[in-house]
């Protein structure tokens, strides 16, 4: 049983591994950063936004593909003209990751909510002088939900507890099995019929040899240890000693 308690906790382990990952990075690049426009830094535009929440990210093209680390993220800055009649979109600064696909790479800068949806007119500006192709885009955030990623973490944690308890469970029944097997020699089957049964505990043969006894002793002592600690009952450390001649 022990067995396949540890064959199941590692597989569930293995699939909170695989579901946390993978849920991450689906979070990470679920998003569509530049679905409502893309404006050069410096420069201007215009952008149709919805009503509702805008993301706004830094974007650049890389001198090589996967070029490695965060993305620094220059001193930007940004006005944004909303169209008649429509009110102003509340503005919060907010850094996000650095997200890079082949040879370009994006970071989220600024979060918009918008009250009003219509053509706003945007102007850019920035230190980029030794960045390639800068541009804010503007965006939606990652529908992916992450709250399956402590669901993860959780079922992780049960099932390395799981584990622990059923290694030492199995190794606790493989010594108890090996301490208490049954003699085969003839000696196990008791005294011939009519003869009298012995009284005394067993002493060990003489012709035993200085190994044997050592392996012996050793083996009084792990039953002497199982019976201080309770996991042997009384009767099964008499019964044991009396098998090893102690």
């Amino acid at each position: 049983m022990w067995r396949r308690v540890v064959g199941a906790s590692i597989v569930v382990m293995v699939l909170c591994v695989v579901g946390g990952v993978g849920t991450l990075v689906w979070h990470g690049f679920g998003g569509d950063h530049d679905k409502y426009g893309r404006i050069d830094v410096p420069g201007s535009g215009s952008v149709t936004l919805p009503e509702g929440a805008v993301e706004i990210h830094y974007a650049v093209r890389l001198a090589t593909n996967g070029g490695g680390g965060a993305l620094t993220v220059p001193r930007l800055g940004f006005t944004l003209t909303a169209p008649d009649g429509a009110r102003d979109p509340v503005v919060t600064e907010d850094i996000g990751g650095t997200v890079t696909v082949n040879s370009a790479a994006h970071v989220r800068v600024w979060k918009l909510q918008v009250k009003d949806a219509g053509d706003y007119q945007v102007t850019t500006e920035g230190d980029v002088g030794g960045f390639i192709a800068p541009q804010l885009t503007f965006g939606q955030a990652s529908g992916v939900p992450l709250w399956p990623v402590p669901v993860f973490v959780v079922g992780f944690v049960v099932a390395l507890a799981l584990l622990l308890v059923a290694s030492a469970a199995s190794r606790h029944a493989r010594t108890v099995g090996t301490l208490g097997a049954t003699p085969t020699s003839a000696s196990a089957t008791g005294p011939p019929y009519g003869a009298p049964s012995p009284t005394t505990a067993v002493t060990p043969p003489s012709n035993t040899t200085p190994e044997q006894e050592l392996a012996r002793l050793a083996q009084l002592q792990q039953l002497t240890d199982l019976h201080s600690s309770g996991t042997l009952s009384d009767t099964e450390y008499a019964a044991a000693r009396a098998r090893l001649g102690g």
